[in-house]
């Protein structure tokens, strides 16, 4: 269970030098008043922890910047992401996390991407070692279940075609099941399918997947090519969890998983009839807790950080804003060639269109000081 402080405000910011100003424009960087602000790239910030501060000064810290983003009702779709041992992919947590308490005046970020290959990435860590992956049936299949669970026009045609067997029987059961179940699912999925191949792979704009993948335009169908990723890292996956091959494996699933993800937050489309909806109204946030090094979840925690870093360069768009608090082990902080810098530094550089790392240390432990108390994130003008 995390652990509280009681001898300060729980939703204080730390009162270092520069704390107010780092407050400040942190609000005004993920909610500016002018929507063309949000077209800046801020870097990744890391605020270091003192080796000597609990582990509830960093939670105050994460919970202090979280309340900086807005009241009951978010202002800024963000979502705190805890390092836990039993969560080993955090962006799992994180495209939950922003899919869920969607701000006002804004339409939700479906993130079909992330949806897809979450579900993709879940077949691949329940797969066993050593069968060659699911088949790219099979987890075509299972994904367009998982995809009509979620509703919208492939959950009503899915739901239409009933039970798996038809309600009458003989000849005629079987002509009325195979008749019916081909309009409400087997045809959807093959549209479907045939979308997913032109969307993720074929298509020179929006083709991540491909890219990704070093796939050409005439490779193989986008199934056919996660299974392979899947037959890949099985094997991997089977071994003890603190083996390298079985970490290659996770960071492998985590650098998809993300930049899915990524390519969902990029800027929406504005829609014809309601586009007021379909604008990006604020900047999307990730909070990211660093436990020390060799603590559980930490390793989980630099994975995500490492793969942010990796897909930063080639980001198309502004992207999220992402700050971790904590711990960086060395090796992490050589990894990311992070600056050290200091919150008034880091204020400034939330603007900038610079994309590289900061490293923020606070000078003295201030986890028993006073707090700053950040006022909350106000609407942007429309």
């Amino acid at each position: 269970m995390r652990s509280a402080n009681n001898s300060v405000e729980p939703f204080s910011f730390p009162d270092d030098a520069g704390a107010d100003y780092f407050i400040r424009e942190y609000r005004t960087a993920v909610n500016p008043a002018r929507r063309e602000l949000l077209e800046n790239k801020p870097p990744l910030l890391i605020l270091s922890t003192p080796a000597d501060a609990p582990e509830s000064h960093t939670h105050r810290v994460l919970e202090a910047l979280r309340w900086a983003l807005g009241p009951e009702h978010k202002r800024v779709p963000h979502t705190v992401l805890y390092a836990e041992d039993e969560t080993p992919l955090l962006s799992v947590q994180a495209g939950a996390g922003l899919g869920f308490d969607i701000p006002r005046r804004s339409a939700p970020d479906r993130l079909p991407n992330f949806w897809l290959m979450a579900d993709v990435i879940a077949q691949i860590q329940e797969g066993r070692p050593g069968t060659g992956g699911l088949g790219a049936r099979k987890l075509r299949d299972h994904v367009y279940r998982q995809r009509a669970e979620r509703g919208g026009v492939p959950g009503l045609l899915w739901h239409m075609g009933g039970t798996d067997t038809a309600p009458i029987g003989g000849v005629r059961g079987f002509f009325v099941g195979l008749v019916w179940h081909s309009l409400t699912r087997t045809l959807p999925r093959w549209i479907w399918t045939l979308r997913q191949n032109r969307r993720l792979i074929r298509s020179k704009r929006s083709g991540w997947l491909g890219k990704h993948l070093n796939a050409t335009a005439g490779a193989a169908p986008v199934f056919e090519l996660l299974d392979q990723v899947g037959a890949r890292q099985s094997p991997r996956l089977s071994l003890e969890p603190d083996h390298p091959r079985h970490k290659e494996g996770l960071a492998a699933l985590e650098l998809l998983l993300l930049r899915a993800l990524l390519e969902d937050l990029r800027k929406p489309a504005v829609g014809r009839l309601l586009p007021k909806r379909r604008r990006r109204v604020a900047r999307p946030v990730l909070l990211v807790e660093i436990p020390p090094e060799g603590a559980p979840g930490a390793d989980a925690a630099e994975r995500l950080l490492r793969a942010f870093h990796t897909l930063q360069a080639g980001l198309d768009g502004p992207g999220p804003l992402v700050i971790a608090v904590g711990r960086p082990s060395g090796s992490l902080q050589s990894d990311l060639g992070v600056e050290r810098t200091n919150l008034r530094r880091a204020s400034s550089l939330l603007h900038s269109a610079i994309r590289g790392r900061s490293w923020c240390h606070w000078r003295k432990n201030p986890s028993s000081a006073p707090g700053y108390r950040s006022p909350r994130c106000s609407r942007g003008s429309s």
